[in-house]
């Protein structure tokens, strides 16, 4: 019997359970064979409902080989979660449009529709752990495009503003990316600051003491 845990059975299982695949619990004993179920149903030519499955899975021999096949799946999927969660943590700026996606459904739809990937490559070949990456490079994709479309709108109107108050399209509209950077250098700046003028206190008290003491 054929199991794999593709993005085909990940949104048969959001489906059947209603419930985001990021939310799984795998300690839930029913969560986990409804998901061994729609991986068995999307993988294999046999058509069955949950109840007929249950009734299945009862033989030893067939839910021994099922249950062995479905730990390796974990084990491989769970070594390629570590090296991408660390490396997806270096890169976490995205669009709040995308965060907001939580079901693997929707992002496998976008990742179609607008991100231009084969329907079939991504329902029975991509890997869920491919995921991330490919939503890196979507949202990288959007991004450009936004301040390609915020570049043309600036040159337009840049005969008719101020370019002294408004000298660069980010500071014309500021993204949401940038503002936080904006931040970030507004915070060091200030910090940078009271590090200059502590120490020109503490130069100027040591000053005083010489005099003092001279």
């Amino acid at each position: 019997m054929n199991l794999k845990l593709s993005i085909k059975s990940i949104i048969k299982w959001e489906q059947l359970t209603s419930k985001s695949f990021n939310n799984i619990n795998y300690s839930d004993n029913d969560e986990m064979m409804k998901l061994l179920y729609c991986m068995v149903l999307c993988n294999n030519d046999e058509l069955f409902d949950y109840e007929e499955f249950n009734q299945l899975i009862e033989n030893k021999k067939l839910s021994k080989e099922i249950f062995t096949k479905f730990s390796k799946i974990l084990k491989n999927i769970e070594q390629f979660t570590e090296k991408s969660e660390s490396k997806i943590e270096e890169d976490e700026q995205v669009e709040d449009s995308i965060n907001e996606v939580q079901f693997i459904k929707d992002i496998a739809a976008l990742l179609i529709i607008q991100g231009g990937l084969g329907a079939d490559y991504v329902m029975n070949e991509m890997e869920i752990t491919d995921i991330s990456y490919y939503m890196k490079a979507y949202n990288n994709r959007i991004k450009e495009q936004m301040e390609s479309n915020r570049l043309w709108c600036y040159m337009s109107i840049l005969p008719h503003i101020d370019s002294h108050k408004c000298d660069s399209p980010s500071k014309f509209y500021p993204f949401p990316w940038e503002i936080e950077t904006i931040k970030k250098e507004e915070k060091q700046t200030i910090q940078s600051v009271k590090d200059e003028f502590e120490m020109m206190m503490k130069n100027n008290n040591k000053e005083r003491n010489n005099i003092t003491n001279g």
